[in-house]
């Protein structure tokens, strides 16, 4: 004879399972985040790769290099992007630096930072502007 009891899973069960269940989504998911920062570091060196073409071509063209935009403008302002002088950059002895000048250069407004929303610096020789 068989006994009729109680079918189903106890709490302790239960629990394992979640927790089996819970380790090896937190592994998926880690291992996604760990791919998008592989992708984002790949897309930086191109980008990087790229600025540094643009900004030997703009010294070929133009026998200077480009001066750095301000770095307290918005991307909504018409003059973001675009080589500054004066007191919109900073300066500490020889050197200027602002952000990166990517209207001057030719380059998209994609250029003006990382993939993680970083925006690049950009530092000259002031001689050389």
């Amino acid at each position: 004879m068989r006994r009729k009891g109680r079918r189903g899973f106890s709490l302790i069960e239960l629990a394992m399972v979640l927790g089996i269940s819970g380790l090896m989504v937190g592994f998926v998911l880690q291992s996604k985040q760990e791919g998008a920062s592989f992708d984002c570091s790949l897309s930086t060196k191109t980008q990087l790769r790229d600025i540094n073409t643009a900004i030997e071509r703009f010294a070929r063209s133009n026998s200077r290099l480009p001066l750095p935009a301000a770095r307290n403008i918005g991307v909504e302002a018409v003059t973001y992007g675009r080589e500054a002088s004066g007191a919109a950059i900073d300066t500490a002895g020889s050197t200027s630096w602002g952000a990166l000048p990517f209207q001057a250069l030719g380059l998209a407004p994609s250029y003006a930072s990382d993939c993680w929303g970083n925006k690049f610096t950009y530092v000259v020789t002031t001689a050389l502007t």
